[in-house]
């Protein structure tokens, strides 16, 4: 399957929002390079998406998105949608006011640039590989 490639959109600003490219365990968002799991904030902003246990994901693990208060949360599950989200953490996520998404990172990233061209507050949570 083909590499994922992006398309460009614009921020509230009028500045670049990211063009962004994924294959297996690496993406190009935004004019990084990432090759390790990534949290993006509603603002654009990135962070590493650091955890104890990488296809099982809890909330404690979305503490910064959590902060952020974004209205969705698209969740990139990795390139053959293997990390595991359960039920529970939807569940805790919509008590915080955050509509989720669950998806592999692919469409991930394609749902996180629809949402951002119609200037919805969204964060993402992408897993990079499996």
């Amino acid at each position: 399957m083909p590499a994922l490639q992006g398309l460009r959109h614009h921020s509230r600003e009028g500045l670049p929002m990211s063009t962004y490219h994924y294959t297996f365990g690496h993406l190009h968002w935004a004019g990084e390079d990432y090759r390790e799991d990534v949290l993006i904030l509603p603002d654009g902003s990135v962070l590493p998406w650091r955890r104890e246990h990488k296809h099982r994901l809890k909330l404690s693990y979305l503490a910064e998105i959590v902060q952020a208060t974004p209205r969705h949360l698209i969740l990139g599950t990795g390139k053959a949608g293997l990390m595991d989200v359960p039920n529970k953490v939807l569940d805790e996520l919509a008590e915080h006011g955050i509509d989720a998404e669950v998806m592999p990172t692919e469409q991930a990233l394609r749902r996180l640039e629809d949402l951002r061209a119609q200037r919805k507050s969204v964060a993402a949570a992408l897993h990079l590989t499996c």
